[in-house]
């Protein structure tokens, strides 16, 4: 007994549609896409977690020290103390994660040490709002960085399929990674 038809048919869609995502490519192929979809693969981004859970698990913290959001550090060694590893250690701790950024960053350096609830008023929600209506995805202070949605990042390892450029899922643009 077969295959039911109309299950034969759905299955061959899906493969279909992941054989459509998976645009591989050489590494400047998946580069030059990356920048075409605004992320900055000149710079390499962190996040540590004691989770030893995959990328695609990653999700916005909610206590961080701005409120909601993907805490990152551009410092691997920052990031490997927030996954709890530590050097010359025979521990096992939990993961860091290498990944890409797009999107205007509030430097609170460049503004003059304001961080942004010293021109904001509101919620850390409201503030993360007037942030993002004014064309930020990101604030930056010293070594740590928080992105506001997970939409502006990738792994280091996505394919960065354009037809999943906004997409919150982490893995999206990952060959054959469903989307959320």
């Amino acid at each position: 007994m077969g295959v039911p038809r109309t299950l034969a048919k759905g299955l061959s869609k899906l493969k279909e549609a992941a054989e459509l995502r998976k645009l591989g490519g050489t590494t400047a192929e998946r580069m030059a896409r990356a920048a075409e979809q605004g992320y900055d693969t000149s710079r390499t981004l962190y996040h540590g977690t004691t989770s030893k859970a995959p990328i695609e698990s990653m999700r916005v913290s909610k206590d961080g020290f701005l409120g909601e959001g993907v805490y990152l550090t551009p410092d691997p060694a920052n990031a490997d103390k927030f996954a709890g590893l530590r050097p010359f250690s025979t521990e096992m701790g939990g993961s860091v994660y290498p990944v890409y950024m797009r999107g205007n960053i509030w430097d609170v350096e460049k503004q003059g040490g304001k961080f942004p609830r010293d021109v904001y008023s509101g919620t850390n929600e409201d503030i993360a709002r007037q942030l993002s209506d004014d064309g930020y995805s990101a604030v930056q202070w010293g070594n740590e960085v928080a992105v506001l949605d997970t939409a502006n990042i990738r792994s280091v390892n996505a394919d960065f399929n354009p037809e999943y450029r906004d997409s919150p899922n982490l893995l999206a643009g990952i060959a054959g990674a469903m989307p959320y």
